[in-house]
């Protein structure tokens, strides 16, 4: 067995090198995982697209067909269902990468930063709802994405619901996933979680500023925190790759609230009325972000909406049940769209 020596040394030194740095300097990590991660975990590529002075930074999937699967999966130009996820404020890409990969492989897949988050760019546009609206548009448009499906989560749920209200009559845009999406509390019967009341006073729990406090945060977003334990030196590490971001987080902060004040509860019931494609809304039973009693009203603002409530799930769906909600879009995507 002694001829093994040698092959085993440079794994067992490589994962002592992980362990050192994992406890005593984690930043390294941390920033690896940002840029890289969704090569290893999810087997995507990551790529740029500059649009109008903005560049968007993405990971993709191509579709995977056979001859056989061709017809099924693509439409009738021969473009594959096409997948576009749009993460939640503060968040990044890096949000879905556990979700995608128990999604078909016979789709593309387009996991994109948001303007002033992750790696992408930011530039003095307006980041209410329509303005992030009009900037996928554009990534869209110069993507020349057809057979188009949109998923948000959270502000990417405000995005693409905005967006569809739009554009659902377009011919590119077949269905779209709403995840917990952040407005229904502006209903009578709609409830303002804890979270949205502090930030109203200026109170923002999603940018912490020491590990402590990004340990509050994972206990509010996550259905079972303890899944995600981090010593506190990594966490410390988590938080300083995160504050450059901070000045464009609360940039969209400010043209978020501005605009929801201008919007009412039957601004939004008009909009809601345009989306006329296949929708799937789901929330997580144990949100502490957006109440899960918007459940209820989602099917009020989109009659043909199609409404699951997960079990055992937070506001960080695709962290706390990312193969359920792999799932339930699987599910839904063939049984709506063609």
């Amino acid at each position: 067995m002694e001829f093994l020596i040698p092959f085993l040394v440079p794994p067992a030194a490589l994962a002592a090198l992980m362990a050192a740095l994992y406890y005593i300097y984690p930043s390294p990590l941390v920033h690896g995982y940002n840029k890289f991660g969704g090569y290893f975990i999810a087997g995507l590529t990551r790529k740029y697209k500059t649009v109008n002075n903005l560049t968007y930074c993405y990971y993709e999937k191509e579709a995977v067909l056979s001859s056989e699967q061709s017809e099924q999966h693509t439409d009738e130009d021969g473009h594959p269902r096409t997948f576009l996820f749009l993460h939640g404020y503060t968040g990044s890409k890096i949000m879905w990468m556990t979700m995608v990969r128990y999604l078909p492989k016979e789709w593309r897949l387009i996991l994109v930063d948001l303007p002033g988050h992750g790696e992408s760019s930011f530039d003095g546009s307006k980041y209410d709802a329509y303005g992030f609206s009009d900037k996928i548009h554009e990534f869209i448009t110069a993507m020349d994405l057809h057979n188009l499906n949109l998923i948000g989560c959270s502000l990417g749920s405000l995005i693409t619901a905005t967006y569809a209200s739009s554009h659902s009559k377009s011919q590119h845009l077949k269905s779209i996933t709403l995840m917990c999406p952040p407005f229904t509390h502006k209903f009578p019967q709609g409830v303002k979680t804890e979270f949205l009341q502090c930030l109203a006073k200026g109170e923002n729990k999603v940018m912490p500023t020491n590990a402590a406090e990004f340990q509050e945060m994972m206990d509010m977003v996550l259905y079972d925190s303890s899944k995600f334990t981090f010593p506190i030196r990594f966490r410390q590490a988590l938080v300083e790759a995160q504050l450059p971001m901070y000045p464009n987080f609360l940039r969209v902060q400010h043209d978020l609230e501005y605009s929801e004040k201008m919007i009412s509860a039957e601004t939004i019931q008009l909009m809601a009325k345009n989306i006329t494609i296949p929708t799937l809304v789901l929330w997580g039973d144990n949100d502490k972000v957006c109440h899960p009693s918007g459940a209820n009203i989602m099917p009020e603002l989109v009659e043909h909406a199609q409404v699951v409530i997960v079990e055992r799930c937070g506001h960080a769906m695709t962290l706390d049940r990312p193969r359920k909600c792999a799932k339930l879009v699987n599910d839904f995507i063939l049984q709506n769209t063609v």
